[in-house]
């Protein structure tokens, strides 16, 4: 851990010593960041980061640091924003959410940070429960015969298994009858976006929805569509998340360099304060910075240089066989591609 650190800081310096970088992007993780952002901040050259999460990296206002990622606490937030834009899903009267949580590191940290979410957002009135399940397995029967069992229909049912065991648990949740034509919207992750396998091993799965972090097909900018071709001339896999915030951090400096007047670190970090730009992964702003700097109560703290628009996109299919490309985005609404937070099945 601290070679990582270490090399991070010494390859930092000898770009601003050595080959008098303007400003540094990069940052794809906590460790990595957190030394990078002690040199930024020791020259007063700009570091935009382009992947990791920490609320850390900007709750303490560095002057050098802009974050082109979301939050964790942006991502922990984003199934609790959503959920309560959509309301009372079934209309019984309430709004109940339960989760299908694997038990595992990564398992006990989503449900952690969603109960987080969940509780701070209380006064919406929103109850939930949860689920621990055991993966690898083939039968999720006990959980399921559980939730048929309960109380309250749940009016959303996050499905927070990784990789495609999620496809096995919506399919078997849909058999037992739990899903939106009941009145349940079944949420998976970004496995339902490979189409082919997604329809061959869920065939009634119309009206899912799939949360993405990062921009998709549906919307893309113009300058978002030709990146995603010149990135298929070297890969056949859709661009991460971190590909597009590092093709659109060069952007960015260009921009902060033309309104600024130079590449001048100083008139970098002003410049690109002032921010408001249409790239490859959506629109750039950074609200709270030295002019309007965060409360660290209505505004939170690691708001500070925070890229305040990231795509973290709530998706749903509309129709049996429908290619992911074309899928409908529900969420946020400066991103949906559709009226609405979600679409509800025909008559």
């Amino acid at each position: 851990m601290n070679d990582k650190r270490d090399d991070a800081r010494r390859m930092a310096e000898q770009l601003i010593t050595e080959h008098c970088a303007s400003a540094l992007v990069g940052g794809f993780s906590l460790e990595e960041s957190a030394a990078i952002k002690q040199v930024s901040e020791r020259y007063g050259v700009p570091f935009l980061i382009v992947d990791a999460t920490a609320d850390e990296l900007t709750s303490d206002s560095p002057a050098t640091v802009f974050r082109i990622a979301p939050a964790a606490t942006m991502l922990a937030q984003m199934p609790v924003q959503w959920i309560n834009s959509v309301g009372d899903y079934n209309g019984d009267g309430a709004v109940h959410v339960t989760m299908l949580v694997e038990n595992s590191p990564g398992g006990d940290q989503t449900l952690e940070q969603t109960i987080q979410a969940l509780d701070a957002y209380n006064y919406t009135g929103i109850t939930y429960d949860y689920f621990r399940v055991d993966v690898p397995t083939q039968d999720y029967s006990p959980q399921i015969a559980r939730i048929v069992a309960g109380e309250q229909t749940p009016d959303v049912l996050l499905v927070q298994v990784a990789g495609d065991a999620s496809l096995d648990v919506l399919r078997q949740l849909l058999d037992a009858g739990i899903g939106p034509q009941k009145g349940t919207l079944l949420v998976v992750g970004r496995s339902a976006l490979d189409g082919q396998q997604f329809w061959q091993r869920v065939p009634d799965g119309v009206l899912t929805v799939v949360g993405r972090r990062g921009p998709w097909s549906s919307n893309l900018t113009p300058m978002g569509q030709g990146f995603v071709e010149r990135y298929r001339q070297f890969s056949s896999q859709w661009p991460e998340p971190a590909a597009f915030a590092g093709y659109d951090a060069l952007h960015l400096l260009a921009d902060a360099a033309q309104r600024g007047g130079s590449f001048a670190p100083k008139d970098l970090l002003g410049a690109l304060e002032t921010t408001d730009l249409k790239l490859a992964a959506g629109y750039y702003r950074f609200p709270f910075n030295s002019q309007n700097p965060p409360d660290g109560k209505a505004d939170p703290a690691y708001m500070w240089h925070q890229w305040a628009d990231p795509p973290l996109l709530y998706m749903q299919y509309r129709e049996p066989m429908q290619d992911p490309a074309t899928i409908d985005i529900i969420w946020p609404p400066l991103y949906r591609t559709v009226q609405g937070s979600v679409i509800r099945p025909g008559p």
